[in-house]
């Protein structure tokens, strides 16, 4: 068991990117991160020491940068990531720190950046597990399947029934379409690392992960308790309030819902959770509310951060606004990052343009994953194309992953489906 608990520590993952103010992007990369308890005040006073220090010799350096990275994962600073691969980059190999290098790479979408660090370290690095993480963190986030299962084939034969390895067999599972697979490999993780006892930060990368996935099904009972025990175990978590909000909503409580969501976006002003945040002041007539979420997204979209680009061109697609901005947003991250999300940027996009034919293709490669936001939106391209039975199918299957998967496109797809006549 010791055993476990410890290779576990080293090849942890923070779904929901952890990456400054683009950690909640749904769905998130995985990244790896160090593990240890911090206390912050300690570790500013360390930063301060080490500053002082780091141009004296490369040890510092690193130290400096591993220390960035470390207040990074507490305060979520764009800021901090950055620093951590200026100072680290240089000294990566040298000193053992290509996993950390790699790790803040991942946190700001530098995915190439990332598998180019891994694959600079000499065979037999003593963090193989670490690095091969890494390597299918990168690989899902580029979007290529095919090369992140064999990653984690290799990372499953160096560490059996890890709970971070079953776990990165949920988001696999999510990306190729299969929920439900998703959703029990996530419950399982979750469950080897109840049983290995491990901490709870550690343990809210779990919970986090599990509540995920319970929403994406339609589990939201188990997707409410989930959330709330990963706030309890860290009430700074914004991915949890999120997860938290879009349970309760599905539930019917908006009120609620507003008051869970605005404390996501108090710890981290991301995206996607504005935009979420801003359909459920739609969804409770409070259009002034929306419209100042909405506000503020554009302000995040003036600071022009590549981690942040998909998401707020997502967010801008949906309620139709700087839809050119978005267009161009859309035309880069096929070309970077190919996946079904980039898919289905593009086809929101095309939809809102007035351009359904084109969005076709788009949304058709969208739907291999398991996510009903996407095979709602395939279904609403589908009937703007005159395609009824192609939209049912889409739509029906989006509210069978889960009825109430949005507190207005859920009865937006009820309302199509009658008007197919299905």
């Amino acid at each position: 068991m010791k055993r476990t608990i410890l290779i576990s520590a080293a090849i942890v993952l923070a779904l929901a990117g952890m990456y400054g103010a683009r950690a909640l992007t749904e769905p998130a990369p995985i990244v790896t991160i160090r593990s240890q308890p911090v206390d912050p005040m300690e570790l500013d006073r360390l930063i301060d020491v080490f500053s002082e220090r780091a141009d004296s010799n490369d040890f510092y350096r690193a130290k400096l940068g591993e220390l960035y990275l470390d207040r990074a994962a507490l305060t979520n600073s764009l800021d901090d990531y950055e620093r951590t691969i200026a100072l680290l980059e240089p000294v990566a190999v040298d000193h053992g720190v290509a996993p950390s290098l790699a790790t803040a790479q991942l946190a700001l979408h530098d995915f190439y950046d990332a598998l180019d660090t891994i694959a600079s370290l000499p065979v037999g690095f003593e963090g193989q597990a670490t690095a091969k993480a890494i390597e299918f963190d990168a690989l899902l986030g580029i979007g290529d399947l095919q090369a992140a299962s064999r990653a984690l084939d290799e990372l499953e034969a160096i560490h059996h029934n890890e709970p971070a390895i079953i776990v990165r067999r949920a988001e696999l599972a999510f990306f190729t379409g299969r929920s439900l697979a998703a959703r029990d490999a996530a419950y399982r993780a979750l469950d080897f690392a109840e049983r290995a006892s491990l901490g709870r930060r550690d343990m809210t990368v779990y919970l986090t992960a599990a509540a995920r996935h319970a929403v994406h099904t339609g589990d939201h009972e188990t997707a409410i308790d989930l959330a709330q025990r990963a706030i309890d175990a860290d009430d700074r978590n914004p991915a949890a309030w999120l997860l938290a909000s879009r349970a309760t909503a599905a539930q019917g409580d908006l009120d609620r819902a507003i008051l869970e969501a605005q404390r996501s976006v108090e710890l981290v002003p991301d995206a996607s959770a504005l935009g979420f945040l801003a359909d459920l002041h739609f969804a409770s007539d409070e259009p002034e509310a929306a419209a100042r979420q909405l506000e503020v997204v554009e302000a995040i979209a003036s600071l022009d951060e590549s981690a942040t680009r998909r998401a707020v061109a997502q967010v801008r697609a949906e309620h139709g606004r700087s839809l050119e901005e978005a267009l161009a947003a859309a035309q880069i991250e096929l070309a970077e990052r190919p996946d079904a999300y980039a898919h289905h940027l593009m086809a929101t996009v095309l939809h809102q343009l007035d351009r359904a034919a084109e969005a076709e293709p788009h949304a058709s490669r969208a739907i291999s994953v398991a996510d009903p936001m996407v095979w709602f939106r395939a279904g609403m391209i589908a009937s703007t194309n005159g395609e009824a039975a192609v939209a049912a199918e889409r739509l029906e299957h989006a509210l069978s992953l889960s009825e109430h998967f949005h507190p207005i496109y859920a009865d937006l797809a009820r309302s199509e489906l009658e008007k197919t006549g299905s």
